[in-house]
């Protein structure tokens, strides 16, 4: 008899003769079998459904609802010992807004497979503690799956999540977490999850396939970075999607074409910096849901508009040159939602070796680290987002996170003492400077001044392509 029918034959059996009693190993062992373990219960406590789902009628109806979908008759007078199906071929598909007590789960017989909550408006905070704590008392199995889709989640529900996630065992080569989707809650940094799913964690990763699309748009400060020459050079591994890209092992049969790592500035933003975070296209609008519960990401959903690094071929000495120009950003990019493409080193192995089979030789590296050129002289922060997908049957897995990134720049105090004593002494010498001309205000002035002077803005400026001072002839904004 195959085992993944074992547990329900000794449940019905226990079930017949007023006993149902299954030996287990402690809570969260080590799984060796095929066979989902579930819980013990004495034949004193079998509930029925209606019984132990009790406090909740919308969360026993979605219980209720997904047992039926898959097949299983049963009704509210069923014995809860029917829950044991969750652990081994039925998602646990929990999608009515209206449930808003979640501690009747700790009736559940069996750790879920397929654990699927969404579009949940009271499961933050006390009520997601509610599912963690049902979930701690049943025995933990490797390979389960997680979608926890619009559910209002934040950065505290994302730490008693991680914990628990922890806990999880693996079986031989199989991870704890096969998929865990967040996509749509209201998570500021992803870095504590980020960090399951790195190949690169002390004791190997526990995340296989992480999606965290559509967070809240919160700048995660990164510390200050110094300009040099109007450029300033990121640390990729600072970007936790590049991080992580960085550090994702190749799956069987993965293709570098679909995993993508990308970058992008925003030159032009209003004054909270959210502005075109919020209407950036990388990001769709609303994911799709799939049956089942499951929602997915349209190939047409996340539109991916970037400037191609110009590379050089020439044919006659073999040569290829601008290898250098990936993961180089100009500030001033005429698109304004241009990405720029950062490639890890596994993929630049890759593409020189592709090279080197052509016959071709590389006259440049790749850069190791993003950059970001033609910065405005004192600009005094930037905002960057950075974004991490993976293309896998029409469907994308992945996620951005955003950061305002503080920067400072060469004193020229010196510089500017130089420049006054000069003048100081031509003036002395009996030499004739010309005077400032006047400028109209909002006018058509002839807007010069004398070579080498110091224009200082008290307020920003703006600059327009003619005098009709509006937003759709607005080229910049220069900070004062």
């Amino acid at each position: 008899m195959p085992n993944s029918f074992r547990p329900l034959l000794l449940c019905l059996t226990g079930w017949l003769l007023g006993t149902v009693t299954v030996a287990l190993p402690p809570v969260h062992a080590q799984s060796t079998s095929s066979a989902t373990q579930t819980r013990e219960i004495s034949a004193a406590d079998t509930l029925t459904i209606r019984e132990a789902f009790k406090h909740d009628t919308y969360l026993q109806a979605d219980i209720l609802h997904t047992l039926q979908r898959y097949g299983n008759e049963v009704t509210a007078d069923s014995p809860v010992s029917v829950t044991a199906s969750f652990g081994l071929y039925i998602p646990l598909i929990l999608s009515d807004p209206r449930i808003r007590d979640y501690q009747d789960l700790r009736h559940l017989v069996a750790y879920p497979q397929s654990l699927r909550i969404s579009n949940q408006t009271h499961l933050a905070g006390a009520g997601f503690r509610q599912v963690i704590a049902a979930l701690n008392q049943l025995p933990g199995e490797a390979n389960r799956e997680f979608l926890l889709y619009r559910d209002q989640l934040t950065d505290a529900d994302l730490d008693v999540l991680v914990d628990h996630l922890k806990t999880l065992p693996s079986d031989g080569d199989t991870l704890p977490v096969h998929t865990l989707n967040l996509s749509e809650n209201q998570i500021d940094d992803l870095t504590p999850v980020a960090d399951l799913a790195d190949s690169t964690r002390p004791g190997g990763r526990i995340i296989r396939t992480l999606v965290a699309w559509g967070q809240s748009r919160h700048l995660n400060p990164l510390p200050a970075q110094r300009v040099v020459h109007n450029q300033l050079t990121l640390k990729a591994d600072d970007l936790l999607p590049l991080r992580l890209y960085h550090h994702t092992p190749s799956e069987p049969f993965d293709n570098f074409a679909f995993q993508m790592a990308a970058f992008r500035v925003h030159p032009e933003l209003n004054e909270d910096g959210l502005h075109a975070l919020t209407t950036d296209t990388f990001v769709p609008n609303a994911l799709t849901a799939q049956e089942m519960g499951q929602p997915v990401l349209q190939y047409d959903d996340i539109p991916m508009v970037q400037p191609t690094p110009k590379l050089t071929i020439d044919e006659g000495s073999k040569t290829v040159s601008g290898l250098a120009n990936f993961g180089v950003l100009n500030y001033q990019n005429t698109t304004p939602s241009a990405y720029r493409q950062w490639l890890s080193p596994a993929e630049q192995s890759s593409s020189l070796s592709s090279l080197a089979a052509d016959g071709y030789s590389a006259t440049d590296s790749f850069r190791a680290d993003p950059q970001i050129t033609n910065i405005p002289s004192g600009t005094p922060s930037i905002q960057v987002r950075a974004a991490f997908r993976y293309m896998y049957s029409e469907t994308f897995r992945g996620f951005t996170q955003d950061y305002t990134i503080p920067l400072t720049w060469p004193d020229t105090s010196t510089s500017s003492s130089s420049s006054d004593s000069s003048s100081s002494e031509s003036g002395s010498s009996g030499t004739t400077s010309s005077s400032r001309p006047s400028l109209s205000t909002g006018g058509a002035g002839d807007g010069g001044v004398p070579a080498g002077t110091v224009v200082t803005a008290t307020r920003k400026i703006g600059l327009y392509t003619d005098t009709n001072f509006k937003r759709a002839t607005r080229q910049h904004w220069y900070h004062r």
